[in-house]
């Protein structure tokens, strides 16, 4: 109890340190997080089923697009049924994601197969969406990313490396020192631009409600 007790105690400091400055574009807040130091947060939610939540979230978007009906597919049968490199809710890359649902035919709906968090394996049941392949954007380019996710959402690996990003509550998210390494999967749902002229990317995150707003503008 103690020592989560300074691990909260310092998190907190920084929350307060950091919105007071008001040197940032962007706000943070206390969340689910702030008794967590960073190594157990990158353990608990970098290493987790984001890559399955982000390949859902893009399918979602692209039914939604094309039937104008809001659909929500189960991101538990790719965290059970998708191998290769891809480990559950260890880890795994959309790239899988996307080659299972296309050589299934397709993939079954939440109702059918909710979300459990864990590896379980259920039997199989009429899928519901279907994609008949995808294409990978090149990466750190975003005239090539505007081209796409202006049709439909698309999944992206990001670095969650900057310590406000695991607070960020509100406005525009403008980190500078942004990491080159990916360890995280959200996906890319619009672009626009805000009344000061900062252009920004809607993205759709898995950490749940706590975190953020319903979503939030990320411009690194």
């Amino acid at each position: 109890m103690e020592k989560r007790f300074q691990i909260f105690k310092n998190n907190v400091q920084f929350i307060e340190s950091f919105n007071v400055a008001g040197d940032k574009p962007f706000n943070i807040r206390i969340n689910q997080f702030p008794d967590l130091h960073d190594e157990e947060f990158k353990a608990l939610l970098i290493n987790g089923s984001c890559w399955a939540l982000s390949a859902v979230a893009a399918i979602e978007g692209i039914h939604q697009i094309t039937t104008s009906k809001l659909m929500f597919l189960s991101k538990q049968k790719l965290v059970d049924s998708v191998k290769g490199e891809s480990e559950g809710c260890i880890g795994g890359y959309v790239e899988d994601a996307f080659e299972f649902i296309v050589k299934k035919g397709g993939i079954l709906s939440e109702t059918h197969y909710p979300y459990k968090g864990v590896n379980i394996v259920e039997k199989e049941t009429h899928s519901v969406a279907h994609i008949k392949g995808y294409e990978k954007v090149p990466s750190n380019n975003k005239k090539a990313l505007l081209k796409v996710v202006a049709n439909q959402p698309v999944s992206v690996y990001i670095d969650v490396g900057a310590h406000a990003f695991k607070y960020y509550s509100s406005e525009i998210f403008n980190a500078r020192n942004c990491g080159s390494d990916p360890n995280h999967v959200v996906a890319v749902v619009g672009y626009g631009k805000a009344l000061d002229g900062a252009k920004y990317w809607p993205v759709k995150n898995s950490w749940g409600t706590e975190w953020g707003g319903k979503w939030y503008m990320w411009n690194c």
